[in-house]
């Protein structure tokens, strides 16, 4: 091909050049198409990385399956020809009934600084590879009709957008529901009728945080669980500012509470856990004191024992102990050893970063002669026995456990936050 094709490249958010037409070849790849938008805009070239292209192509799924639009940020290396090329190939495989498009017609092209305004398209859903839900947080087709009818835990129900984890610019429609420590969402609303199955995904509200979102994602909300972050915005063509600004707002509140519910029955069920295992954390200590490290052992395998050291502000400190909590209760018990050791080294490096420790001196604790210095070299050194555990696998130091790990630290944690009768 070399005599090359057109394509017309649209401008997302841009009032002087809305539509930039470009001359490609096979081997033009995004990066240079993004270089080539970047020269025609005159934008400064430390914004080329802060930018993406977009294909939005046409679908049609047979005589009666409908017109469906499929949306793709292209990698860096893909080729444009290539990609229009296979998309006019499907959509002609789809066409029963031979309506003839032209490729503008069937494959639209999008430039887009990622710190503008999410693409709103209407009916658009991605590629398989787009894919964002995955089986750690799907359980299987249910019926969640009780949800939304008589569960009388639900606190909001209703279609938000969901950004994909894995393509930035896409935006899934996706109906949600808010019940109990969960939070649900499925491709579609549940049927009135009890019976019908659905496959959803959902995440635990225990120790999450929700958050409203910048200006980038208009009347967006952040939700961090323990796992990852998710985004999820209020939409409506129709709609008016003050109406999208409601709907945000009103699950903004409503998972916040439900947050504070869920992260208090967590310290409940927390607090029966270590009244449960006080006697073995007593014995535990008891044959740390019969049994002392040996001198390359010391500081290893001594773990945090000495540090007095606590995780940064209240709610960071809350979040920690619950992670532990679970770490201990459901990781050390049920999963391999190795995977054991990974799941400590995520925690560790979740919370136990420098400008996040505080040092106990003066907060009403004994600091036991520990300097705040020699505290953060004991982390340091946990990181690096934690490091070495997951990097070279543990067939050797089957006997060598990371359950106590984190036993100091997190006894001063539930102190500072005056679950003192539980340490």
């Amino acid at each position: 091909m070399a005599e090359g094709v057109f394509i017309r490249v649209v401008v997302h958010e841009s009032r002087d050049v809305p539509v930039v037409a470009l001359r490609i070849f096979s081997s033009t790849t995004a990066r240079e198409v993004r270089a080539m938008m970047r020269h025609k805009l005159k934008l400064p070239s430390s914004k080329a990385e802060d930018s993406a292209i977009v294909m939005v192509a046409t679908v049609q799924n047979g005589p009666s399956g409908g017109v469906q639009q499929v949306l793709h940020t292209l990698g860096a290396e893909e080729s444009l020809v290539q990609l229009q090329t296979e998309a006019l190939k499907r959509y002609a495989e789809g066409n029963a009934e031979g309506i003839a498009l032209s490729a503008d017609a069937v494959v639209r092209w999008f430039y887009r600084d990622f710190r503008s305004r999410p693409l709103d398209l209407d009916d658009v859903s991605g590629s398989e590879e787009s894919e964002e839900e995955d089986s750690k947080s799907r359980d299987g087709p249910r019926d969640l009709t009780h949800l939304i009818e008589d569960e009388p835990s639900t606190r909001c129900a209703g279609y938000l957008l969901k950004k994909s984890s894995r393509d930035p610019n896409l935006w899934r429609k996706r109906f949600c529901i808010l019940v109990g420590d969960k939070f649900w969402w499925s491709k579609r609303r549940p049927e009135s009728s009890l019976g019908q199955l659905i496959t959803a995904s959902f995440v635990s509200l225990t120790g999450a945080r929700v958050l409203q979102t910048s200006q980038s994602i208009p009347y967006g909300l952040e939700l961090s669980t323990v796992d990852r972050v998710y985004y999820f915005r209020a939409f409506g063509k129709q709609a008016l500012k003050e109406q999208l600004e409601e709907v945000q707002r009103g699950w903004i509140q409503a998972l916040a509470r439900q947050i504070g519910f869920a992260d208090e029955n967590d310290m409940i069920n927390m607090a029966e856990l270590i009244i449960a295992d006080t006697e073995g954390a007593r014995v535990r200590r008891g044959r740390r004191r019969l049994t002392p490290p040996s001198q390359g052992e010391s500081t290893q395998k001594a773990g945090l024992q000495a540090c007095r050291v606590v995780i940064g502000d209240k709610p960071r400190r809350r979040r920690f102990v619950i992670a532990v909590s679970n770490f201990k209760e459901h990781i050390c018990r049920a999963s391999p050893r190795d995977e054991q050791w990974r799941a400590a080294r995520a925690i560790f490096n979740e919370y136990l970063k420098t400008h996040s420790l505080t040092h106990l001196e003066g907060s009403g604790f004994q600091a036991g002669g520990i300097e705040v210095n020699e505290s953060l070299e004991q982390v340091a050194a946990v990181r690096r026995l934690l490091d070495e555990r997951v990097t070279e696998g543990t067939a050797n130091c089957d006997e060598e456990s990371p359950s106590s790990i984190f036993d100091s630290i997190w006894r001063d944690s539930l102190a500072s936050l005056g679950l003192t009768s539980l340490v």
